[in-house]
């Protein structure tokens, strides 16, 4: 076990998860929510007087995998000096990796963290998306749904937490990386960003995927734009369906223009693909990608709101909630496009 400064925190921050999360489950299982929906008739303030510690519980925890998620790629960043052959995240993502006896667990730890955080932070967003129109209800409603996900969040926030401990806890000091540079995995044509082409060293193709990634946000940007310009009006069910899937078209064409162009002249090395050495290197960058996962998210927490917070009660609130935060998604978008935008210009 590898302890410093950063491995303090995390075992800290996943000890706190690791007994909020069953709390949160057990409240949902218990079946409270559904009882106070019976019980509620002098409405949603009543709800709020008897469960506020349950609430702060929950949102303690949405808080704690929030930060979880950063805390993790600075704790492996602190661990790249401990190994000589290891020269970014990658090399240390790589340690243990065809080992015997708990070490060779580590790779696969690490691949479960970096799936389930952002899935985390989409269900505690959704959770709260959720909550909120349910507060502004006479009788809270959606309290079954709200259960729902949240049994959903602390079994996830569990798991996250016991794997973010036991990535800690097992020893690795002595282990030595199978692959300590990136460019195994970045800079060839077997790797993660030969995806889309064969020969991606070619200026035409990086010019053709700089064009799609303009053209693709921009295009998403329009539709939410036009999709939000009537005030009171919902959007239909097709529209959301729509800039769902055009966000995960941005998504993926994001993600390869993020490896292939934007990495490549960032960090000023034109055969360099590796997008962990950015956080180290340009901190700048990994805000415009957090803006525009920022952005990723709000989309999905609205096609959340318009699908699983509809009911009777909550019918006159749903448009308000879509609309503000496609809204908040559009900016999401605009402000990567033109953070990135004038990154790579500087570069």
């Amino acid at each position: 076990m590898i302890l410093n400064g950063y491995a303090i925190l995390v075992l800290f921050a996943a000890g706190l998860r690791l007994l909020l999360a069953p709390l949160v489950v057990g409240l949902a299982l218990a079946g409270s929510w559904r009882r106070v929906q019976a019980e509620c008739t002098k409405g949603a303030e009543r709800h709020e007087d008897r469960h506020y510690l349950a609430m702060s519980l929950t949102l303690l925890l949405i808080l704690l995998n929030l930060l979880s998620w950063p805390l993790v790629y600075l704790l492996l960043l602190s661990y790249v000096p401990h190994w000589s052959g290891v020269m970014c995240i990658y090399g240390v993502m790589e340690v243990g990796a065809g080992s015997t006896g708990a070490t060779g667990y580590l790779p696969a730890l690490l691949r479960f963290l970096q799936l389930s955080k952002p899935l985390l932070l989409f269900l505690g967003g959704g959770w709260l998306v959720l909550y909120v129109l349910n507060r502004q209800t006479r009788t809270a409603p959606l309290m079954q749904r709200l259960a729902i996900m949240l049994l959903l969040l602390g079994t996830l926030a569990a798991a996250d937490a016991a794997a973010e401990l036991a990535y800690v806890v097992i020893p690795k000091k002595d282990e030595v990386p199978s692959a300590g540079c990136c460019t195994t995995a970045f800079g060839n044509r077997g790797g993660p960003a030969r995806l889309a082409s064969g020969s991606l060293d070619d200026g035409g193709h990086r010019r053709l995927l700089s064009a799609a990634y303009y053209g693709c946000n921009l295009a998403l940007i329009l539709g939410m734009t036009v999709g939000t310009r009537r005030r009171h009006r919902l959007p239909g069910s097709l529209e959301l369906v729509l800039m769902l899937f055009g966000g995960l078209i941005v998504l993926a064409i994001g993600s390869l223009f993020l490896v292939d162009v934007a990495v490549p002249t960032l960090l000023e090395l034109p055969y360099h693909r590796c997008p962990y050495d950015l956080i180290a290197q340009v901190p700048e960058a990994v805000v415009a990608v957090t803006i525009f996962l920022a952005g990723c998210f709000a989309l999905g927490w609205a096609a959340v709101a318009r699908w699983c917070g509809r009911c009777p009660e909550t019918e006159p609130l749903i448009p308000g909630m879509v609309r503000g935060l496609l809204r908040i998604s559009r900016w999401g978008f605009i402000g990567s496009l033109i953070m990135m935008t004038l990154e790579l210009a500087l570069a």
